[in-house]
């Protein structure tokens, strides 16, 4: 590791630590054999006009609008870990 870090930066080895087990992750990934997933006609994706359909519906509309609020005041209020049950403060 001297060799590939300035010797004023010894914390930059823990970089070359983390490359060669990212490298080392990928590699194996490489060469392991998953099995083909077959989905069952529940599982599949919808058609165009599926989408289209829901897209024109009041409440899907509703819920993007809810989760988007809610994502913002627990961002405002730095709750991220707050569980859907539990009610937001504006506090």
């Amino acid at each position: 590791m001297r060799r590939l870090t300035p010797a004023d930066l010894p914390w930059a080895s823990i970089y070359w630590i983390f490359t060669v087990s990212a490298l080392g992750m990928v590699v194996v990934l490489l060469i392991s054999k998953f099995p083909k997933v077959q989905y069952t006609a529940e599982e599949r994706v919808g058609s165009l006009d599926m989408y289209q359909t829901l897209a024109r519906q009041r409440v899907v509309w509703l819920y993007f609008a809810g989760d988007v609020r809610l994502r913002r005041l627990r961002t405002r209020n730095r709750r991220l870990d707050v569980e859907f049950s539990e009610p937001v403060s504006r506090l």
